[in-house]
């Protein structure tokens, strides 16, 4: 999907020329090694039961730039990518029962903040290292899974921790779980992200996820949010949004009439005055004046129609066009028209700027952004 290619685009892109070294070089002066330091951060808004966290260490993200529709092989070793989800606290309990059913779960630690709300520390072994855990366990040889190296340390199945074997005693865990309101402060959320459990850096370069997200938010939350990421994290933050635009066509009159017998298209309170962003934000352009008026100096984006042939790889249409016939072409090239995938930055202050590279369109872009089919957006920012 589109969410894949800005995830490989991110996670591959070099943080100072060349090609990532996954962190096995060394500083020059003192010649302290930073293998165990954190190079980029995902954080993935409105998670629910998203798996990317998973399918991105077992090797399974779509690399969308690659024609063959390959699978992304990361360059930066996995322990140096710190990956945080964030939705309602309700449902990352739910999400954290069902990881612990998984033997996959090696160790997981948990802390409330000072509303109550409870967010996961978590480590993860690969698919195939789980599963030879779980073999291994069944046949009572061991419960050890041996087989592979570990996201962070050696965690016997039953979750003790076994201290001798940590190669980084207290090391953050790589995966983070995050019950959070995102219609509350920004600022509540990164303080708890920034806690000692959870380690979140806002000098690392972060990818920051809404897939079908900031359309449910009101506008007021949405624009809050927004703007903490750009004044927390700078010019390291990169923000990547997949939402509806309803435009103000007849299509976009009748999608949103659905939308709002189904219960997403409504105001959030009857009295109140602020919008959904699914009817603030009705175009692309209003997407980029929101991010634009929101810090973000740097903005493009394009439908999903024109990104079908450019952003979304060979594979990915193969695999989308062998699941079942479509005779109604015209019909889904108008809901393709009504969906958008937009990507910003901050380039003003930047030592290496990220967010040009991955806004830029053309031959080069990194997301398969079309010049001809995008819109793009520069200002001058505040930063």
């Amino acid at each position: 999907c589109a969410m894949d290619r800005a995830l490989t685009a991110f996670l591959s892109a070099s943080l100072g020329g060349g090609v990532d070294d996954g962190g096995e070089h060394q500083q020059q002066g003192n010649k302290t090694k930073e293998s165990d330091a954190c190079v980029k951060q995902v954080v993935v808004m409105g998670a629910g039961r998203d798996t990317s966290y998973l399918r991105y260490i077992d090797n399974k993200l779509i690399d969308g730039s690659n024609a063959l529709g390959h699978h992304y092989r990361q360059e930066t070793r996995r322990e140096r990518v710190r990956w945080y989800e964030v939705d309602h606290p309700g449902v990352m309990h739910k999400k954290m029962a069902l990881l612990k059913t998984s033997p996959r779960v090696i160790m997981d630690e948990m802390q409330k903040d000072a509303t109550g709300n409870v967010s996961y520390a978590v480590a993860v072994r690969t698919r195939k290292e789980g599963i030879a855990s779980s073999t291994t366990a069944t046949k009572g040889q061991s419960d050890l899974d041996t087989t592979g190296s570990m996201d962070m340390m050696d965690v016997d199945l039953r979750g003790q921790k076994l201290e001798s074997s940590l190669p980084n005693n207290g090391a953050i865990l790589p995966y983070h779980l995050i019950g959070f309101d995102l219609r509350l402060s920004p600022l509540q959320l990164f303080e708890t992200l920034q806690s000692a459990l959870h380690g979140f850096d806002p000098s690392v370069p972060t990818l920051f996820l809404f897939e079908c997200v900031l359309m449910y938010l009101p506008e007021s939350s949405a624009i809050s949010l927004l703007r903490g990421i750009s004044s927390v994290c700078g010019p390291n933050a990169i923000v990547a949004i997949y939402d509806p635009v309803l435009g103000n066509d007849g299509f976009g009159r009748v999608m949103e009439q659905h939308l709002t017998r189904a219960g997403v298209a409504v105001p959030p309170t009857v009295d109140s005055n602020d919008q959904l962003c699914l009817t603030a934000c009705r175009t692309i352009d209003s997407h980029l004046d929101h991010l634009t008026a929101c810090g973000f100096d740097i903005a493009t984006g394009c439908n999903l129609l024109a990104a079908y042939d450019t952003v979304i790889g060979l594979a990915q249409r193969a695999r989308a066009n062998a699941v079942e016939m479509l005779d109604e072409i015209e019909e889904w090239m108008l809901i393709m028209r009504h969906y958008c995938l937009v990507v910003a930055g901050i380039t003003t202050g930047s030592e290496i700027d990220l967010a040009s590279h991955l806004c830029s369109a053309g031959d080069h872009s990194p997301l398969g952004f079309l010049s001809t089919k995008s819109v793009m957006r520069r200002t001058t920012s505040k930063h």
